[in-house]
């Protein structure tokens, strides 16, 4: 029974462990299988993060491309500025624009009034209509350079510093005033290209005559001013650059003076209107009529006749327009002063209501007609302008005494001492005393410069020599004074001591040279030996020391 029963225990210890292999198999798989699911997920999740990883990344290069791009482009405009930079400040650049300044002063040179509606009129058979085209699209050429010349040095040196400059504010004044003539001569230009002029002068048509009107050719002047820029050029004359500091440092000395000079001519001005105003009339010559010749009419009727006898030139007027085919008895037209006041106080002196009169020189005119019977000279003190013109005029002494000779025979000999007064006080006095100042400007300048050379001359000479003791100083004067003795004779003559003295840095004119060759040639020989030589150059080395340290010097003793 015992057997039996452990028989029966054994069978079911079999039985318990097979149950609880497959539980635990079952268990295994279902493990297993919640791994694997655990891996996809895992695999799921690793694969979500480097898709996201994978974006960050190329956002990031999108980033770093644009930046890069960025900055290269930074770099590039850098170089582009420093490119400009280079380029504004090069004697290229400056050079260049001087070639095109000549070139635009060469253009408006050659250009010259000529026939325009006439075409092959010019030599070698050239069109004039052409060659207006030509010079005026050439202009427009010159301004585009203009303009990319201040471009360039704007962009080159900076805003700030380009008009700060007063150089290049001018410059920048000049390309300002080209583009505003631009269009006004691209209307010329178009003008002359389309036009055509005719082959003859039978068969005139074109209209050629008004171009210059239709492009405004009042602006044309200021062109000229860029020829002002052509002073660039004394850059390579130093000295005259040295001539006009001279005399642009010289104008602050002679202001005064200038305003003396203007005070002067105002006194003298005023002075000649008071006393010489319309009183004034030249030699009687018809020749001496033209338009706008200042005249004075004799008028039939007129009251001021029987008022001053004797006196009485006739009404003042100036003659506007000649018509000898409508107006064959009285060919001139002369405007009147106070001419309507005249005709609306007087209407029986036949005056036209806006004043004018139709007149002939007193030798031609009818019975009754009005008579040209004086002509006024040309400098006169009829008014300020005139007044101001004339006494400049004599005050430069030019042709004073014609004006002199009208005034005297127009009034009395003592105007004579109006004259004369003008031109001791003024001319002799005031402007011979300007003259002075600019020589003693230029003098000065002169002296300056000297003393400058001579100090550099000065301190080189003791650079060389300066630090020498006496024995070194004439060992090596005695090495020189033979390399210059070529001929062994012991004595150099004046040229050779001018080599020796260029040789130390030690250049003299030759008044000095001579000077400084007779006072160590004490027998008047022509020549010096070296020990002469040797007291020459002690003496000049004692004198730069002098010179340059502000007090006696002399060489170190041995």
């Amino acid at each position: 029974g015992s057997v039996e029963s452990l028989k029966g225990g054994s069978g079911d210890i079999k039985s318990a462990s097979m149950e609880l292999k497959d539980k635990s198999m079952d268990a295994i798989e279902n493990g297993l299988t919640s791994m694997g699911k655990s891996a996809k997920s895992l695999a799921r999740s690793l694969s979500s993060a480097t898709g996201l990883g994978d974006k960050t990344r190329s956002k990031r290069r999108q980033v770093n491309e644009k930046l890069s791009k960025k900055k290269g482009n930074v770099e590039g405009w850098r170089n582009i500025l420093w490119q400009l930079k280079t380029l504004a400040y090069s004697e290229g650049l400056s050079n260049g624009i001087l070639v095109v300044i000549v070139l635009n002063f060469i253009t408006m040179a050659i250009d010259f009034d000529c026939d325009v509606c006439r075409r092959k009129a010019l030599p070698l058979g050239a069109d004039c209509a052409t060659y207006k085209a030509v010079l005026e699209i050439s202009n427009i050429i010159f301004a585009a350079i203009f303009l990319c010349e201040m471009i360039i040095k704007v962009l080159g040196m900076g805003v700030v510093k380009y008009f700060t400059s007063r150089v290049n504010l001018f410059d920048a004044g000049i390309v300002i005033i080209s583009l505003i003539e631009v269009r006004p001569v691209l209307i010329v230009f178009d003008c002359y290209r389309t036009s055509q002029g005719a082959a003859d002068f039978t068969q005139i048509t074109c209209p050629l005559d008004e171009c210059p009107d239709k492009g405004g050719s009042n602006l044309t002047v200021l062109r000229t001013f860029r020829l002002v820029r052509i002073v660039k050029l004394l850059r390579a004359f130093p000295d005259v650059q040295k001539q006009i500091k001279i005399v642009i440092s010289v104008l602050g000395s002679v202001a005064a003076l200038n305003g003396l000079i203007l005070i002067f001519l105002l006194i003298f001005c005023i002075l000649g209107m008071n006393i010489f105003g319309g009183k004034l009339v030249a030699e009687w010559d018809p020749g001496l009529i033209s338009m706008g010749t200042r005249v004075y009419v004799d008028i039939p009727g007129d009251w001021l006749q029987d008022r001053f006898p004797g006196q009485w030139h006739g009404r003042p007027g100036s003659i506007e327009q000649v018509d000898p085919f409508n107006h064959s008895s009285t060919p001139w037209l002369v405007q009147l002063e106070w001419g309507a006041e005249l005709a609306a106080e007087y209407p029986n002196l036949g005056i036209s209501e806006e004043g004018f009169l139709w007149a002939a020189v007193k030798e031609e005119v009818g019975v009754g007609a009005p008579a040209i019977v004086q002509v006024v000279p040309r400098m006169n003190f009829d008014n300020i302008v005139n007044a101001a013109i004339t006494t400049f005029q004599v005050l430069t002494v030019a042709n004073w005494n014609d004006d002199m000779y009208d005034t005297v025979a127009s009034t009395d000999p003592g105007a004579a001492l109006y004259f004369y007064t003008i031109i001791v006080v003024g001319n002799w006095m005031l402007l011979n005393l300007f003259i002075a100042i600019l020589i003693q400007g230029f003098a000065e300048q002169k002296a300056t410069q000297l003393a400058e050379n001579l100090q550099r001359m000065q301190e080189q000479f003791l650079s060389t020599l300066g630090g020498l003791t006496q024995a070194e100083l004439a060992t090596q004067m005695q090495a020189l004074f033979a390399k210059m003795d070529k001929d062994n004779s012991g004595v150099i003559d004046k040229r050779e001591l001018q080599k020796m003295l260029e040789d130390l840095e030690v250049r003299l004119t030759e008044k000095e040279l001579t000077q400084l060759f007779r006072k160590y040639d004490q027998d008047g020989s022509g020549e010096i030996d070296f020990s002469e030589f040797l007291s020459l150059i002690k003496d000049l080395l004692q004198k730069a020391e002098a010179a340059v340290n502000g007090g006696p010097g002399d060489t170190q003793d041995e």
